[in-house]
């Protein structure tokens, strides 16, 4: 390990890469076309609109893909809402036109949401998620699916 410890002091991003991938093997770069997995599934890139959302345990799960693929996420995606649900006081679950589903984290009356109205969901801070309506409210959301 006293190899990896040199790697760490290496002041430029991708010659301290370069120096890791060296020791450890070389790893697939996201967005770049990944070959199947033993069990035949592919992985779900951080940078698709399958993956957006989706912690990369969740990426690692769905597909059996490397963790390390934050390099080109999305930052946001706009999409239609399909199904609204509120099986909570204040709280929802949308489902939207491409397949995901997202809930309301927090409780917050403001936000009005019909099935036909168009959302975007950007990336936030710490790992969270906004969804912003077109009349610019927002509300934080995880992905659920």
């Amino acid at each position: 390990m006293e190899a990896a410890t040199r790697c760490r002091t290496i002041a430029d991003g991708v010659a301290r890469l370069s120096c890791y991938d060296r020791l450890f093997g070389v790893v697939v770069a996201a967005g770049t076309a990944v070959p199947a997995t033993p069990t035949g599934a592919t992985t779900i890139p951080a940078n698709s609109e399958q993956g957006f959302g989706l912690t990369a345990e969740q990426r690692e799960q769905r597909s059996r893909a490397p963790t390390d693929e934050r390099r080109g996420e999305l930052q946001e995606l706009s999409a239609k809402v399909t199904n609204i649900n509120q099986p909570r006081a204040g709280r929802f679950t949308i489902t939207l036109d491409n397949g995901q589903v997202w809930q309301q984290r927090e409780t917050d009356a403001s936000i009005y949401i019909r099935p036909g109205d168009n959302v975007t969901i950007k990336k936030a801070l710490l790992g969270s998620y906004l969804l912003v309506t077109e009349d610019r409210r927002s509300t934080k959301v995880e992905r659920l699916k």
